[in-house]
């Protein structure tokens, strides 16, 4: 079975694939307030990324993991992600970009 990144671990993936790719991405300093996660940078580009990864949540009681379904864990990954950009770009000068990613079995 695969092993499950991290949030960190996905962050450095995600940064070596954009690399890859011509691209030059920064973590953005943590503010007193939500910020995006990353400045990516390419020859004329620019954007805000925010990368969210969902996570399955192991409920001891019951023995299981909580169910939610895709569609609404992305739908709330969205509208914080874009409390997030408001925060940090409340003028819209730059593109945002979202970014989903996992590699955990359960969620596809």
């Amino acid at each position: 079975m695969i092993a499950i990144m991290t949030g960190a671990e996905f962050c450095s993936l995600y940064m070596e694939y954009l690399q890859n790719r011509g691209l030059t991405a920064s973590r953005i300093k943590a503010q007193k307030y939500k910020t995006p996660d990353l400045k990516v940078f390419g020859e004329n580009t620019f954007q805000l990324n925010e990368i969210k990864i969902p996570e399955l949540i192991f409920e001891p009681l019951q023995e299981v993991y909580a169910f939610n379904t895709t569609h609404s864990k992305v739908l709330t990954f969205i509208s914080t992600a874009l409390r997030q950009f408001e925060s940090y770009d409340n003028e819209r000068r730059v593109p945002w970009v979202v970014t989903f990613g996992s590699n955990h079995f359960q969620m596809n």
